[in-house]
């Protein structure tokens, strides 16, 4: 059985929110899913460029914590909620990097502002302290040119800021994606590279790979683009 798929069906579906929250869920280092801690972050981190998380990688243990739906305002009194928000503490949970993640699971849903305003939402809060920040675009992998567009319309980025281009599933060998690092973390188990990973948990990520690759592959009505961008 593959609870992510029996809870798929029919009128039920797993919509982007659910998504959002198993992501979430292995990203931050202090739940309770049992991968060692930080196992999942890291993978996570090092897809997104060894050379921006080059220190945090070297610690013995990466302090991730995730917030879903975090509200930010901006100057003009707009709210935007954002999808996961994952930040990473280091001493005395001192905010080191914050890691914006907008998740899409269907390319309609694309809107050639949202990213930007996020961004901009970010920077304006009166909690933004100056820290590092990363914004991840996490889509099905498609050449649609109004996602691409949300993209590459992210232009006016802060000195320390980043963006990065993430697929949820790629049927292409070469390019890295959510289940890329999904396998990643099961094979680094198998190969005993970490602490073992407790059986319900194993089966866990396998039926959500499986689920991934079911929602997010070609013939699910994906089109493939080709490759992420990471800047």
């Amino acid at each position: 059985m593959n609870i992510f798929q029996v809870l798929s069906q029919g009128k039920a579906r797993l919509h982007e929110p659910s998504m959002s929250a198993m992501l979430g869920y292995l990203l931050d280092s202090s739940e309770d899913h049992g991968l060692g801690g930080d196992a999942f972050v890291r993978v996570f981190l090092a897809q997104l460029g060894v050379e921006h998380f080059a220190e945090i990688l070297r610690a013995n243990f990466i302090n991730s914590r995730v917030a879903l739906e975090e509200p930010y305002q901006l100057i003009n009194g707009a709210r935007k909620e954002i999808d996961i928000e994952l930040t990473l503490l280091g001493n005395d949970d001192a905010l080191l990097y914050r890691i914006i993640i907008e998740n899409k699971i269907k390319v309609g849903a694309a809107n050639p502002k949202q990213l930007c305003e996020y961004y901009q939402a970010i920077v304006e809060d009166g909690a933004f302290n100056n820290e590092k920040v990363m914004m991840v675009f996490l889509t099905p992998e498609s050449k649609n040119t109004v996602l691409v567009a949300e993209y590459e319309n992210l232009t006016r980025l802060q000195v320390g800021h980043h963006k990065a281009w993430l697929f949820w599933y790629s049927a292409t060998a070469t390019q890295a994606s959510m289940v890329t690092l999904l396998r990643q973390v099961l094979l680094a188990e198998a190969c005993g590279e970490i602490n073992p990973i407790n059986e319900y948990m194993r089966h866990t990520l396998k039926a959500f790979i499986r689920h991934a690759i079911g929602a997010f592959s070609p013939a699910a009505g994906q089109i493939s683009r080709g490759g992420g961008g990471y800047r």
